[in-house]
């Protein structure tokens, strides 16, 4: 019996999600919580039993009142764990966090914190997070439950990711939440700097005498053991440093967990005087010293977070080119190594012999291997979509996001980027938009005069995007000639290997060798590893530039069409940002009208959210909202009807809500057709 009822709720997962990706079980008997059946649906991400994590669950009410859907936490967890004191305050506290991270608590779903007094409250079990009663008699409204289990599923698979990163630090291993650029933990090279320009006069001389490296976020006020994540740090660069109120503190928050959770005893530091210069290279000797442990002898002034280093070469070097970014904490690349090693072996020979015990870097890079929950978004569309994004990446397949204008493609392509980019996929993203003009020139590369008047070959951008292994986003990729633009990339993209007609300064031919999972350490071979990837976009609607792209072409990418959102979604999204502007819900009810048009041209959310911030910034200079519904109409979407035939002109003008049906409008419609419209 518990057999079938698991395998059938499975089915009925499936409709929404993939079932493999879940583990179903049913019981007949009593629990701690629970004195009759329950069931539950665990995501295998969390867990593989039921006694841990959290997951929506079925609890059957004694006395046969009834049945909870809920989302809840496991207790035995909690109960085992030595370091938690006060385990049914710790479930509590656990589920007001994650509820507190709901988008939207769904339609009929109770707040266990704030529902206290409803009359069904007995069934709520401790660290429910939400959760709704049934009677017997609603038992019999099958797409009531359906829609109500297909509701919590979204909010569990939304919740996922969250938890995982602030209750699943301890047992997640490093590896697992972020993976490492080298997976089998060999040897990583990190280029620190020591202090600003002026700074690093004072503290490298301390550094090397004392055998220590360090930086200075926080000074001596926070501990960096205490950050859980990412998100922690950001949060409280925010809260700590005025400039982070209004920047993004993302660079110095991966800086600060890097220095932390990622430099392991044994790796090489670089400390860099400049761009080009390097004072000293040593070997990591500790794991992170915060500011209250013992073993920080507080020399640096406010860098009171350490790591010790063996200083093994002090010999400064200066290098003619660039070498590194400006930022404190960088992991280096193999090529890179390989420059600063044959740079100081040609300079100083007697450092030969440090560099031949250098441990061979593990280049290898974790293959691409994506899940929709990896992939975190903003946007309102069908996990479907995700999904399918996920399935092409994972198969190898570069992808064109295909679309309305509107509908968020450029967004959905940056959001994948950041996660392949924190999977360890990928080492960042380039985002370019394409034009009728590019030419080879501009994606592969070419001659350049330099600064002494000579001719240099300069990379384009495709070749950019290769050597620093950063996945490309091309915008609206349909304005580009594809031949004239994409030359012998035609060829890297179908695997085999090219040799491009130029020169490098050493008067080598410059090849481009496909599917190899390590960086080249010539500056002649650029190497296309196995997970590179391009993520392109196409306005299916931008015709005047539409080149026809060939079977050739097409059958490297997998089309994915980012679909129009149901016209509630359209709705909620559209009130959702009145409130941000402090708008009433009557001064946006003729934009939602509106959306009655998506039926004959196809506009995407982004169009009508410009529409609401636009009339909110023209209210407050003139409060005449008709007119201004009105220009914001002609501005944002009269624009998205270039091209349409005159019929659908006609049909749109019949569509338009009576308030927008003038002189005006009907004369700036008339433009587009020859008909008059009446």
């Amino acid at each position: 019996m518990r057999g079938e009822a698991s395998e059938e709720l499975e089915n009925i997962i499936n409709d929404f999600y993939d079932s493999k990706d879940y583990k179903t079980h049913f019981s007949p008997g009593l629990s701690q919580w629970t004195h009759g059946p329950w069931g539950a649906i665990l995501c295998k991400k969390i867990s593989n039993t039921f006694q841990k994590g959290f997951y929506v669950g079925y609890a059957f009410i004694n006395g046969g009142k009834g049945i909870c859907l809920n989302l809840g936490q496991a207790f035995t967890e909690i109960e085992h764990d030595k370091e938690i004191k006060h385990n049914i305050a710790e479930l509590e506290v656990r589920a007001s966090f994650l509820r507190k991270n709901i988008k939207k608590i769904p339609e009929g779903f109770l707040n266990p914190e704030i529902d206290t007094k409803n009359q069904n409250r007995e069934f709520s079990g401790p660290g429910h997070i939400i959760d709704k009663f049934y009677s017997i008699e609603d038992l019999d409204n099958e797409k009531l439950l359906l829609d109500d289990l297909k509701a919590i599923m979204d909010v569990y698979n939304e919740l996922i990711p969250i938890y995982k990163l602030r209750f699943m630090s301890k047992e997640i291993s490093q590896a697992e939440k972020e993976p490492s650029l080298y997976p089998n933990n060999k040897t990583r090279i990190w280029k620190i700097s020591p202090g600003n320009s002026e700074e690093r006069k004072i503290f490298w001389p301390l550094y090397k005498e004392n055998g220590f490296i360090g930086i200075g976020w926080f000074h001596s006020d926070r501990d960096y053991n205490d950050f859980k994540s990412v998100d922690e740090i950001k949060e409280a660069l925010s809260n700590y440093y005025e400039q982070y109120k209004e920047t993004n503190p993302a660079f110095a928050a991966y800086m600060i967990w890097n220095f932390t959770n990622k430099i392991k005893v044994g790796d090489w530091v670089i400390a860099n005087g400049s761009k080009k210069k390097i004072y000293g290279i040593g070997i990591v000797k500790s794991d992170y010293i915060g500011p209250y442990n013992d073993e920080n002898p507080h020399l640096f002034e406010y860098f009171e977070h350490l790591r010790k280093v063996d200083w093994v070469i002090t010999d400064e070097l200066e290098f003619s080119q660039e070498l590194f970014d400006q930022k404190t904490v960088t992991e280096i690349k193999e090529e890179k190594w390989q420059q600063i090693i044959k740079e100081y072996i040609n300079k100083f020979p007697q450092h030969a012999k440090v560099f031949n015990q250098t441990p061979i870097v593990n280049e290898d890079y974790p293959e691409v291997s994506l899940q929709f929950t990896d992939i975190i978004t903003k946007l309102k569309i069908n996990s479907r979509i995700i999904k399918q994004v996920c399935g092409a990446l994972n198969s190898g397949k570069h992808i064109i996001l295909t679309g309305a204008p509107g509908t968020g493609k450029t967004e959905l392509a940056i959001d994948i980027c950041n996660a392949a980019e924190k999977l360890k996929f990928s080492s960042g993203k380039l985002l370019t938009t394409a034009t009728s003009d590019w030419t080879t020139f501009d994606t592969i590369g070419g001659y350049l005069p330099d600064n002494k008047a000579q001719l240099k070959f300069e990379d384009g951008i495709f070749l950019k995007a290769i050597k620093d292994d950063n996945w490309l986003i091309i915008d609206e990729i349909n304005r580009a000639d594809i031949d004239k633009a994409f030359g012998q990339l035609f060829t890297v993209l179908s695997g085999q290997a090219v040799e491009l007609p130029y020169l490098n300064e050493n008067r080598e031919r410059i090849k481009i060798f496909p599917n190899i999972n390590k960086l080249s350490n010539s500056d002649s071979v650029y190497s296309l590893n196995k997970n590179w990837r391009i993520i392109a976009t196409m306005n299916v609607y931008d015709k005047d530039y539409l080149f026809n792209m060939s079977y050739a072409f097409l059958r490297r990418f997998s089309l994915i069409e980012i679909e129009l959102p149901d016209k509630e979604v359209y709705e909620n999204l559209i009130l959702e940002k009145s409130k941000e502007f402090e708008l009433e819900e009557g001064d946006v009810n003729l934009i939602i009208q509106l959306t009655d048009i998506n039926h004959i041209r196809k506009i995407g959310p982004a169009i009508y959210l410009d529409m609401v911030k636009y009339v909110a910034y023209r209210k407050d200079i003139e409060d005449r909202l008709s007119d201004i519904i009105e220009e914001a109409f002609l501005s944002f979407m009269l624009p998205q009807f270039e091209g349409i035939d005159s019929h659908k002109i006609y049909e749109i003008w019949n569509n338009l809500p009576k308030d927008l049906q003038n002189d005006n409008v009907r004369v700036k419609l008339q433009d587009f057709t020859l008909d008059e419209l009446k």
